[in-house]
């Protein structure tokens, strides 16, 4: 029976910590190592309980030219201080643009070096365990995260604040100078550049423009080149360019007295984020100037309204620890237990999830999928198979039945009576068979992520029938004469892979028979037909290995209850950029079908 699950389950709920509001925070100054080789000043602030490596993390960009993180005034410092208390992880870099740098060292700085010190912020988060990081700037710091998104189309970036977000910078010196000054300072510091006097310093002075007051003066004291690269008519600063590209949430907030934003730019900025799922606007009014003087718990906590809505509200806390267990084989396994931190897992199906093809505990789905599980308040397993890592060129199927065993019998004695396996790509014919020949009644639900295939049918496909009964061949008479030789198949996927997607599969005889071989135990619809307990099956459409016709004769050839979800906006494979909604399908249907 196929189901085609049309729920929408709310990762927001299923994942997201109640805030504990008011709770101290904890600050240090760090240093940031970029990918150029420079040191960067950070403030890093997060609850003084300790971080929540499992949760979101913020990353803040000071204003500017100039600008300082630690300044009260400003969005690093109280939007991260209260974004803190929640529970986020907050990073303020004190960048290359800022005023602490020897005496301000963004008037030698091209704008582009911005892109350098915000990744060296996503990095250290990322490097920390968040797999999900949002975005914020300040005034000028609005295009330098905008300018970094276009330049790394960083996926682990899942949201972007604006916070009084600076105009397009070449416009708005344009309108500052007047039209004609501003050509005549521009063609001055061109013929500075090409007379290779570039680094000559600058010095203008300009009035500030609407909505500035009357008689606001500024000025700039750059290098010639310096100056073209952030307000020349070529430079690459401008938001209503460049938000036509971002696809991540935005949200933009400003005050009705800024003295450089007004509602028609923010509006205009709206506009142009066509791509973005969502774009949120908050406007505050009474006298509110570019330092929200006044408005500041009100944006912080707009901010983390908005957050909370998009799913992005801090999460809850998770456990890890490193356990062990030994097979009826004998065989010392080794694995990861993830358990919601406050233990509301106990009395819960546990989720035992196994990694793919070459895969290992500590990368890849079982590591997001578990961190999401236990946020949603399930225990979840990571264990180790004779086929971890590169281990699979040399152990058969069957012979990772055992180590099945064994963690089943480490959660059961761990308090988990229900247990749901969950297998990604290759995993999937790990757990079915598994299931189809121990029989556990302890195993209550079967999740598959993206399928695999057939298998020896997809090689011979892959390679063409005289070449797969050849290799077979080959590898019959190693294996009958007693050798452990490796053997390699190398072969091109079939569709729905793109033309010359090919693979090489180096095995040992015997490990490749049973994986691959015309009697393998790896024909996964036939297979599947011998499980009974309800199962479901998620897969995207941008997965090389399964589409949805291949999903749907999967689901039908399961012998119970089967469902599946198909991801037709561009999943790939791995999932990944789509953890959270597979997490809350995977839940939903949990509460249906298994508990």
């Amino acid at each position: 029976m196929i189901k085609v699950c049309r729920r929408l389950f709310a990762a927001i709920v299923l994942l997201t910590a109640a805030p504990v509001v008011g709770q101290d925070i904890t600050s240090n100054v760090i240093t940031l190592l970029t990918d150029d080789g420079a040191q960067v000043p950070a403030m890093l602030m997060h609850p003084a309980t300790g971080m929540n490596t499992h949760g979101p993390g913020v990353v803040i960009h000071h204003g500017g030219p100039g600008g300082h993180p630690a300044r009260g005034c400003c969005a690093p410092r109280w939007a991260g201080e209260h974004l803190a208390k929640l529970g986020y992880t907050v990073v303020s870099p004190l960048s290359r643009h800022s005023s602490g740098r020897n005496a301000g060292t963004y008037r030698a700085e091209p704008f582009e070096t911005a892109t350098l010190d915000v990744k060296a912020a996503v990095d250290f988060l990322a490097q920390l365990g968040a797999q999900d990081i949002v975005l914020a700037g300040h005034s000028l710091g609005s295009i330098r995260i905008t300018r970094y998104m276009i330049d790394t189309q960083d996926t682990r970036v899942k949201a972007m604040a604006h916070y009084a977000p600076t105009r397009d910078m070449p416009e708005w010196m344009r309108a500052n100078m007047g039209h004609e000054r501003y050509l005549d300072v521009v063609d001055k510091l061109s013929t500075l550049v090409s007379e290779g006097r570039g680094d000559e310093y600058i010095y203008e002075v300009y009035e500030a423009s609407f909505p500035a007051p009357p008689g606001n003066e500024s000025a700039s004291l750059q290098t010639a080149r310096n100056w073209l690269n952030w307000w020349g008519p070529a430079a690459q600063t401008r938001n209503t360019v460049w938000f036509e590209q971002l696809t991540v949430p935005q949200l933009l907030l400003s005050g009705d007295k800024d003295t450089f934003v007004t509602m028609p730019y923010m509006e205009e900025l709206k506009a142009a984020a066509v791509n973005a799922p969502s774009v949120g606007l908050r406007w505050y009014e009474g006298g509110i100037g570019h330092l929200f003087q006044g408005a500041r718990a009100e944006a912080s906590q707009d901010t983390s309204d908005w957050l909370a809505e998009i799913g992005l509200g801090p999460r809850s806390e998770v456990t890890t620890r490193f356990v062990d267990t030994q097979t009826a084989a004998g065989r010392e396994r080794s694995g990861v237990f993830y358990a919601p931190a406050d233990g509301s897992g106990a009395g819960k199906p546990a989720f035992m999830v196994v990694y793919g093809y070459g895969g290992d505990i500590m990368w890849s789905s079982n590591h997001w999928l578990c961190v999401r599980l236990a946020q949603a308040g399930h225990a979840c397993l990571a264990g180790q198979t004779g086929g971890s890592g590169p281990n699979v060129t040399r152990t058969t199927l069957e012979s990772e039945m055992s180590d099945f065993a064994g963690w089943a019998d480490w959660l059961d004695k761990a308090g988990y009576e229900k247990i749901v396996m969950a297998g990604h790509s290759w995993g999937g014919i790990r757990i079915t068979r598994y299931l189809v020949t121990s029989n556990d009644p302890r195993v209550s639900g079967m999740v598959y992520l993206a399928p695999t295939r057939d298998a020896g049918e997809r090689l011979e496909q892959g390679m063409g029938k005289e070449a797969y009964q050849a290799i077979v061949k080959e590898a019959q008479a190693i294996a009958d004469a007693g050798d452990n030789d490796i053997v390699i198949a190398e072969f091109d996927m079939a569709p729905p892979a793109p033309p010359g997607s090919s693979i090489v599969r180096p095995q040992t005889a015997t490990s490749f028979l049973s994986h691959w071989g015309p009697n393998a135990n790896t024909v996964h619809t036939k297979e599947m037909r011998k499980v009974k307990v309800p199962v479901l099956s998620i897969a995207g459409s941008e997965d090389p290995f399964v589409d949805e016709p291949f999903l749907k004769a999967f689901t039908r050839a399961a012998g119970g209850k089967a469902e599946y979800q198909y991801y037709d906006d561009g999943a790939p494979h791995s999932l990944v950029g789509w953890e959270d909604r597979t997490t809350a399908d995977i839940i939903g249907w949990v509460g249906e079908r298994v508990e």
